[in-house]
């Protein structure tokens, strides 16, 4: 006996497949071909299953070996589309947009600056090296 079969008897409370198919809309067939072992349920039929029963869909995904109990501990996020968020949902959402967008583009300013100031600071090093070493070849040029 599959652990789905025995997950079916002990949530149904019963192995009468033609109760069992009354009261879920899942034909007697299917509850005969789990019992026998000569099908895996599909995943709609279990959930189907788990609901008409009151029963979390991903308690009887796992039983049915659909999902592993590890990815069932998983925390889900689920996204919606913008058609689904209210209208104050999608302002705030703009909004954290908008702020990251100028977060970077402040942190690109700041950047750019900083590179123009190392830049400045680069080029003055070198305009020193080569005033003092402009002054070392006129100081060897003089007669001593």
């Amino acid at each position: 006996m599959s652990n789905w079969w025995e997950y079916v008897i002990r949530t149904a409370k019963t192995d009468v497949q033609k109760q069992m198919a009354s009261d879920t809309g899942i034909s007697e067939t299917a509850f005969s071909r789990w019992k026998k072992g000569q099908n895996k349920p599909e995943a709609p039929h279990v959930i189907t299953f788990a609901r008409a029963y009151a029963r979390p869909p991903v308690e009887a995904l796992v039983a049915a070996g659909i999902l592993a109990e590890a990815d069932a501990n998983d925390v889900i996020e689920v996204h919606r589309g913008l058609d689904d968020l209210t209208d104050e949902e999608l302002v705030s959402a703009i909004q954290d947009r908008m702020r990251g967008m100028r977060d970077a583009l402040e942190a690109a300013q700041k950047s750019d600056a900083q590179a123009a100031v190392d830049e400045d600071e680069e080029e003055g090093l070198t305009q020193a090296v080569l005033d003092l070493a402009a002054r070392e070849v006129k100081d060897q040029d003089k007669p001593i």
